[in-house]
């Protein structure tokens, strides 16, 4: 009898254990998910079949209200826009707890979309570039996962490429005198394989109070290999570019500082974005500071128009309109500027698609970016004496034009999101002109 009553306390055991209720996720249990729909048109979920499929994304509009669970809600065909011009057809609302998690681990702007994207890329697996704003995978990934528990956030589990800048910038450093450089170095192990730069006046400071100096007069490599430049740079670039020069946030300013102090080229960077960084770490100790008389004095290096001498046989062509190569969708929540010429593009490899790259606009669906064609860097360098493959090519086509599109202003680009630009070619793929160096001296006026 005692042997029996052991053997049903135990049973009475094993089952209290496997019908105890899941763990709410404060006590990190986990989310689950709901769903209005069983799944969305154009995104992946293996093989499985539903009857009811929602409309494709066009946006999703991201609230951290969701409790203990992610529920997409669809709009059913409705189209709504939000206060920055955003138009969505979801809404995801997202547990809060995620948004505290990523808060507390120091995560870099909270009040964005970020801690999902953080989520996402953590506790799926996946690199940042691949899930940030890709709501095909991320809302996917979660309809694959209907009547699963999800790993509860942790703020922990936030790290350094999702910090908030400011953790690593020491007291010490927040005041840099005139005169002097430094390099803030967030992860001094970090490189990059793609050519990623940007001047302070859109780092990752300028939402801070009490940054000035370091928008100034510092380097910033940030976790993920992005290099933002001093603003100290572009005043001397503009003192050197003289009076007429304006300034449209290109990468110049931090090319002439790199040629003239360190022998590196906008050339060596596409090869290898990982030298620059180096050059900067290596004299981290006594970087030069910048002035326009050093770079008249020294021997300009220029982009080299060897680059586009293979392109010879369509320099003197008029093929009246440029080709648009571009998923037929909307894009949107583009922050960055992933802007390059064809010469950076994956078909510049192939011998035959020459003509390809010099007359067309591609725009790549996944990891969306534009590449333009080559076609305006010859063109641009008639215009204005100056041989560049950086994106000044590109603005000056679209202020040349169109001009009412307020297009060709980086600082416009960058207030509005760059999905304006991509938005605006796919709209007018049929009606994107040819480049004229007469057309861009009667619209813009010579150059400078």
């Amino acid at each position: 009898m005692r042997r029996l009553l052991i053997i049903i306390g135990l049973l009475v055991f094993v089952l209290a254990i496997s019908c105890d209720p899941a763990i709410p996720p404060q006590s990190g249990g986990g989310y689950s998910v709901r769903s209005d729909v069983g799944s969305i048109r154009g995104v992946s979920l293996q093989s499985r079949s539903y009857a009811e499929e929602g409309d494709a994304i066009i946006g999703v509009l991201l609230l951290f209200d969701g409790g203990d669970e992610f529920h997409i809600e669809y709009l059913d065909g409705d189209i709504r826009e939000n206060g920055d011009g955003m138009q969505y057809n979801y809404i995801l609302h997202i547990p809060g707890e995620i948004s505290e998690a990523y808060a507390a681990g120091g995560g870099h702007n909270p009040g964005s979309g970020n801690p999902f994207w953080w989520y996402m890329a953590h506790y799926f697996g996946l690199s940042k570039t691949e899930i940030e704003n890709n709501y095909k995978e991320a809302l996917g990934l979660l309809l694959s996962n209907l009547g699963q528990k999800l790993p509860a956030a942790v703020a922990g589990d936030v790290d350094l490429s999702w910090k908030s800048a400011e953790e690593f910038v020491s007291l010490e450093d927040k005041t840099v005198g005139e005169g002097r450089l430094i390099l803030v170095d967030a992860d001094p192990q970090s490189d990059s394989d793609r050519l990623s730069v940007a001047s302070q006046s859109t780092g990752p400071f300028v939402t801070l109070d009490g940054y000035g100096d370091i928008i100034r007069r510092a380097f910033y490599i940030n976790p993920d290999g992005k290099l933002y430049f001093p603003m100290e740079l572009v005043d001397v670039y503009c003192e050197y570019r003289g009076d007429d020069y304006k300034y449209t946030g290109s990468g110049d300013p931090l090319w002439k500082y790199m040629e003239t102090y360190f022998g590196v080229t906008l050339s060596d960077a596409r090869k290898d974005m990982t030298t620059v960084l180096q050059k900067l770490r290596d004299n981290q100790d006594s970087l030069p500071y910048p002035s326009a008389a050093d770079y008249i004095a020294a021997v300009p290096v220029p982009d080299d128009p060897d680059e586009i001498s293979g392109y010879e046989e369509f320099f003197d062509s008029d093929y009246g309109w440029l080709d648009v190569d571009a998923p037929d969708m909307s894009f949107a929540g583009i922050e960055n500027l992933p802007l390059s010429s064809q010469l950076s593009s994956a078909a510049a490899y192939e011998q035959d698609r020459r003509e390809y790259c010099w007359k067309t606009f591609t725009i790549r669906e996944d990891r969306p970016k534009l590449y333009y064609p080559i076609a305006l860097i010859k063109v641009y360098w008639e215009y204005s004496g100056e041989f560049t493959t950086s994106g000044t090519p590109f603005w000056t086509y679209m202020r040349c034009y169109f001009p009412e599109s307020g297009l060709g202003d980086i600082d416009h680009v960058r207030q509005i999101g760059f999905e304006h630009v991509m938005n605006f070619i796919v709209e007018h793929k049929d009606g994107m002109p040819y480049p004229d160096v007469d057309d861009y001296i009667r619209n813009l006026g010579p150059a400078n």
